[in-house]
């Protein structure tokens, strides 16, 4: 069993000297354990640091909020744009089928003077008004009366396909503009969560 002998400290100069060099260091050992302690207190005491962090907390959440309302704004876009892109399908198949009957009822008034015209160049002997002609007398006053209704229809459901197509252009340039709202936002938080590229 070895024994360790301690010697005695090593001195570079003189025992004075080396007391004040001690007493210098553990004095600014001190002088920075206070300030260390200081600046600790001042931090817990300074409320602007947790306002920044607070801020920046509120800011996220309001973004995050943001961008849910976006998102859910562009989904009832969407929908709404299908919904009118649909509403136009049928309308536009009504007003194919009332310009379809509407050519219909005009063939029918022709037949129907043509018809007229046949009966006034009857001979003599057969030019008595008869049933026939108040037939087509009545014929034709309802083919005019349905020409006009139709007519008057037809002139709606136009109408209405314009307004339509106003529609579906105003929500589709709104629904651009918050699905760039989004591509935007997107962009902007990916270039924060990874600044390398």
């Amino acid at each position: 069993m070895a024994v360790i002998m301690k010697s005695p400290p090593l001195t570079v100069g003189p025992e004075l000297w080396r007391n004040r060099s001690m007493r210098e260091i553990q004095l600014g050992q001190t002088v920075v354990r206070n300030s260390d302690k200081n600046c600790d207190i001042g931090r817990s005491l300074d409320i602007v640091p947790q306002i920044r962090d607070v801020l920046a907390t509120l800011s996220n959440d309001e973004i995050r909020k943001y961008m849910r309302e976006v998102r859910v704004i562009v989904a009832k876009l969407r929908e709404s744009l299908l919904e009118t892109n649909e509403e136009i399908k049928a309308l536009t198949r009504g007003k194919e089928a009332l310009e379809r009957t509407l050519e219909h009822t005009r063939k029918d008034i022709q037949l129907n003077k043509d018809s007229r015209l046949v009966r006034i160049t009857r001979p003599p002997v057969e030019k008595d008004r008869d049933g026939a002609d108040d037939l087509l007398d009545a014929e034709y006053t309802h083919l005019l009366n349905c020409k006009k209704s139709l007519e008057v229809q037809l002139r709606s459901v136009q109408q209405h396909l314009q307004c339509l197509e106003n529609i579906r252009k105003r929500t589709f340039a709104c629904l651009q503009e918050r699905s760039r709202v989004l591509d935007l936002l997107c962009h902007s938080l990916s270039a924060v969560l990874r600044p390398e590229k």
